[in-house]
């Protein structure tokens, strides 16, 4: 038996692709039995546990001890719950569930404890203050330098990950997986066909010449979204046919370079079943973002969701291992800078939506990493 461990995690279309998804693809394909564990925060507690049961029937969810930096707080209850369940791996989200679930091993010391890592922890505490106490970012890097030391396998979701952590923490693991975020089992696996997609760029006044790009994800620090919305303010002066649809949480776009280009701009923030059909519309997908650390070494999920639509994608350069798949593959453009190649741009035809729905089915689906799986849980 596997228990998949998740501390400060709430609910969320990532979470449910990432987790959820996860731990049902391990009990479906017969990988390993697996239970999901979650700790969330106890101001959303009913809700979370609501959401979570709905994805995960059989999880266990739990509300956290408040305040991220007593974290350590949470350690009798997980110690209790794995001697419960006596499980044979242990795979923890981040390097908090990895050290509460690493503390229970003076009471239960055989089980296999797998980190599942999900990008550079110090890197993105420093980077973006997810937490606003110095002392506490300072101690994150030594809560991953030792999670690497101690853990038995390593999942991470990018080979520039692995090449970070030998740079900066003198990793030599033996049993690191790399898999990268994949799709939703919720993701539509067919592409709409072409008669369906050119209605619903007709209702949305988009024409045959239109060249339509599409943002979608959240507005936190490490999207750079104000340094995309300069950008895309000076296609859209240079390009009278350019249309964007950004799919973010903002209220407005009052205030922000693309104000005066509303006409050619629709902001939405849309349900995760909603997605697919508004990508669907687009030619191309937008993932330009600050070269940072954090993201150096991501694993966007929104990059295989764009595939999976048809769309070729625009990248910055060093996304994980994204920007070097887009030029090996020719799904789309490396920006460098903030020019774009409108020359080189026209709306997606058949041919090349098919060629990248394919290459979203062939390298971002989770059954193309159950030997992955296997090797960190077997």
């Amino acid at each position: 038996m596997t228990v998949y461990v998740t501390y400060n995690d709430q609910p969320s279309g990532v979470y449910a692709s990432q987790v959820c998804d996860v731990v049902a693809f391990l009990n479906r394909e017969g990988v390993s039995k697996t239970k999901l564990v979650a700790f969330v925060s106890v101001r959303r507690y009913s809700d979370s546990r609501k959401k979570i049961k709905a994805l995960s029937p059989s999880a266990w969810v739990f509300p956290m001890v408040p305040r991220m930096q007593n974290w350590r707080w949470n350690a009798p209850s997980l110690w209790l719950i794995l001697l419960l369940l006596r499980p044979k791996n242990v795979m923890a989200r981040g390097v908090f569930s990895f050290h509460l679930a690493a503390s229970a091993r003076k009471l239960l010391p055989h089980f296999k404890l797998v980190l599942d890592a999900r990008g550079a922890y110090f890197a993105e505490f420093e980077e973006y203050r997810v937490v606003d106490d110095d002392a506490f970012i300072g101690r994150v890097r030594e809560l991953e330098k030792q999670a690497l030391q101690q853990s038995d396998a390593q999942l991470a979701v990018s080979r520039s990950l692995v090449a970070y952590w030998k740079k900066y923490f003198g990793f030599e693991g033996k049993n690191t997986q790399v898999i990268p975020c994949t799709l939703s089992s919720k993701h539509d696996s067919a592409l709409m066909p072409s008669e369906q997609r050119e209605k619903l760029r007709k209702e949305a006044g988009l024409t045959a010449e239109n060249i339509c790009l599409v943002y979608s994800g959240s507005a936190a620090g490490w999207q750079s979204l104000n340094v995309l919305m300069e950008s895309m303010a000076g296609w859209l002066h240079d390009e009278p046919l350019l249309h964007i649809w950004l799919l973010t949480p903002m209220d407005t776009l009052e205030g922000t370079p693309l104000a005066k280009f509303k006409d050619r701009v629709q902001l939405r923030w849309v349900k995760p079943n909603e997605v697919d059909k508004i990508l669907a519309l687009a030619d191309y997908g937008l993932l330009l973002r600050e070269p940072s650390v954090t993201n150096q070494v991501a694993s966007p999920t929104k990059f295989a969701e764009y595939l999976s639509a048809g769309l070729g994608v625009l990248i910055s350069p060093q996304i994980g291992d994204f920007s070097a798949f887009v030029e090996e593959k020719g799904c789309g453009f490396v920006l460098d800078g903030i020019g774009l190649p409108i020359a080189s741009l026209q709306t997606a035809s058949e041919a090349e939506r098919t060629k990248n729905h394919a290459l979203a089915n062939d390298y971002f689906t989770k059954s193309a990493f159950k030997e992955s799986y296997s090797g960190l849980l077997q």
